[in-house]
This record gives structure tokens, C-alpha cells and sequence, in this order.
């Protein structure tokens, strides 16, 4: 459905033209007069943050990363046993 908007009409004459029904018709009113409305724009309000939360991730993700390491290392020496040890220690 395409509705045509021909000109631009003052505020009290507006004027939709197009293939639709009642309730499309006020429905697309609707949503134009919503855009009409005077609203208020601000600056939002800053405020000094630290970054804990990048702190807390990142000794999550060393801790992680040292339990993977020991995870491999443990299962090198148990299945390649003395080759897995000597492979460990070469990292």
C-alpha cells in the first residue's frame, strides 16, 4: 500500500491521499501527529566511572586461561607421559 504526500499543507489542513482504509488512514495521523509533539532534549548527565568491571575480567580470564594451561599440561603428562612432561616444559 503506497499513500502520496503531495505537499506540504499548514498544521490545521492536512490531507492523506492514497488506497487505504479508515483505520490505516488514522493510524498513519496517529503516528504523525506523535513526531509533532514538543519534547524536551537534554544533555545526558555524566558521571566519573572506574573500570572495576574491567578488573574483575580480567583476572577471570588470567584465571582461566592459567586452569586451561594446567589442564593441558595434566593431560600431556598422563597420556604421552615422559615426551608430554619434556613438550610441557618447552612451552
Amino acid at each position: 500500500m503506497r499513500q502520496l504526500f503531495r505537499q506540504k499543507l499548514p498544521a490545521e489542513r492536512q490531507l492523506l491521499l492514497g488506497d487505504m482504509s479508515a483505520a490505516t488512514a488514522n493510524s498513519i495521523t496517529s503516528r504523525l501527529n506523535s513526531g509533532a509533539l514538543p519534547v524536551k532534549i537534554g544533555a545526558p548527565i555524566s558521571r566519573g566511572r572506574r573500570a572495576t568491571l574491567g578488573a574483575v575480567s580480567l583476572t577471570k580470564s588470567l584465571q582461566a586461561a592459567l586452569f586451561g594451561f594446567l589442564a593441558v599440561v595434566i593431560f600431556m603428562v598422563v597420556f604421552y607421559r615422559l615426551p608430554g612432561f619434556l613438550a610441557s616444559l618447552a612451552w
